[in-house]
């Protein structure tokens, strides 16, 4: 019988509950049903105290032995009603030594056998030559098989990039096929539809000194009738006509000569009017969109200042800003131009909405006068120099420009050629964004045609 049996034995023939025996020794009665389950061992005091209340020795509560009634105790008492002779308290004593030193060898053995059982854990968590080999195969096998994935993902790329290839190629066979179907069909269709059965445009002359442009132009009606006659038009994307009588030749040849102005970025669409029988038909002949840029000089402009962000409210500063204008060409590209026309002066101004704030000095080591603000906010102006195909530096004077959110501003060059011509250059056109913020600059922005210039 174990200590625990044998505590539960002498509770119940007390008539003793689990509760009422941990209350009589101050112990819960989880701590008594531990003990009879040999869960756990009472303390040596605990022993003691149930010697007393159950009236047996202690070496017969552990089984040592015999439980008989201590020597000076009369049948029927309890050790509670008894005390314990010097000889018992001795046995006590050695029994609890024997107790104490039993159970020191237990958490020994105990403590020894947890660290046998880890020793052994971690010699199974060790590889052995064959898990290392196993795993070495293993990444090998890993290894191989990345190098194939990327492999065939090359193959399928350059697979890809051919068919690609391909299909371009195709494709622009089918466009080049369609778009000619399409130009044969138009012509087909132009033919079909057109009035003339022969016609020509061809630029006569250039008069860069009146800022004019005339064109000879010639045609001949598909379908001719006596007394018809044919008026040649000259119209500008602006929508302004001009018009000249065509002149009936030779075989029912009708031609003329138009003169019409000659404006920057302005196309130019030549016609013809047909006008039999009170009927008016009209044919587009040519369109011209050249002549203007091909006449005047090529006229860059270089500055650095816009690079800096204009904050609305804060003055801006223009203090020796440098600017660098440069001009090349043109040359002659037609012999029915007179005189090319040529820059003979050049200013630079900083514009705001396109109004003028600053003009800026020229320097090329000749002394010139100053510009700038005068007392009354107005903008000065000075004599600049004859301008040559070179690099030609300004530079601005001592002040500062007021800007507000959405105003718009830009360094411009202001170029007249030797009729009095002139035209504006900018370096681009920047905006204050109107949220507060800092500049930026305004992409697509045709200043030349879209500021109205005032200087």
């Amino acid at each position: 019988m174990t200590i625990g049996q044998r505590i539960a034995e002498l509770r119940r023939q007390n008539n003793l509950s689990q509760e009422a025996l941990g209350e009589a020794l101050g112990v819960t009665r989880q701590s008594i049903s531990k003990w009879e389950s040999d869960g756990a061992l009472p303390e040596i005091e605990k022993l003691v105290a149930m010697s007393r209340l159950f009236g047996v020795s202690v070496g017969a509560l552990l089984g040592v032995e015999e439980e008989t009634p201590a020597e000076g105790t009369e049948p029927g008492k309890t050790r509670q009603e008894s005390e314990l002779s010097e000889a018992q308290l001795r046995m006590v004593e050695e029994i609890a030594a024997r107790y104490t030193d039993a159970l020191r060898e237990e958490t020994l053995r105990q403590e020894q056998a947890r660290r046998e059982d880890a020793q052994k854990a971690a010699e199974k968590k060790k590889p052995g030559k064959k898990a290392i080999l196993a795993g070495a195969f293993c990444v090998g096998l890993l290894l191989y098989g990345i190098i194939s994935l990327f492999s065939r993902l090359e193959r399928l790329d350059n697979n890809y990039t051919n068919l690609s290839h391909s299909i371009n190629n195709v494709t622009d066979s089918v466009n080049r096929q369609i778009s000619g179907i399409a130009y044969q069909v138009e012509n087909i269709l132009n033919e079909q539809n057109a009035l003339t059965a022969d016609f020509g445009t061809s630029v006569a002359e250039v008069n860069a000194k009146e800022m004019t442009v005339s064109f000879d132009v010639y045609a001949v009606p598909k379908t001719y009738e006596a007394g018809m006659t044919v008026e040649f038009l000259a119209e500008s994307d602006s929508g302004e006509t001009h018009s000249a009588e065509g002149i009936e030749g030779a075989n029912a040849r009708f031609s003329g000569r138009i003169t019409c102005p000659l404006t920057e970025n302005s196309v130019i669409t030549v016609s013809a009017a047909f006008m039999r029988g009170g009927v008016r038909e009209t044919q587009v002949l040519d369109s011209y969109d050249y002549i203007y840029q091909n006449v005047l000089p090529e006229i860059s402009v270089t500055s650095f200042m816009l690079g800096r962000d204009a904050v609305p409210g804060v003055p801006f500063s223009l203090a020796r800003e440098n600017v660098f204008v440069h001009s090349w060409g043109p040359e002659k590209l037609w012999n029915f131009v007179p005189e090319v026309p040529r820059v003979a002066r050049v200013r630079v101004g900083f514009f705001v909405n396109g109004a003028l704030a600053a003009w800026a000095e020229p320097d090329d080591g000749n002394p010139q006068p100053i510009t700038g603000v005068d007392a009354d906010g107005n903008a000065t102006s000075v004599a600049m120099p004859a301008m040559g195909e070179e690099d030609l530096l300004f530079t601005f004077p001592e002040c500062e420009v007021a800007l507000q959110d959405g105003d718009f501003f830009c360094v411009a060059a202001v170029v007249e050629d030797q009729f009095g011509h002139e035209r504006v250059v900018t370096d681009g056109v920047y905006q204050i964004t109107g949220t507060g913020e800092e500049s930026a600059r305004v992409d697509g922005y045709n200043a030349e045609t879209e500021i109205a210039w005032k200087y």
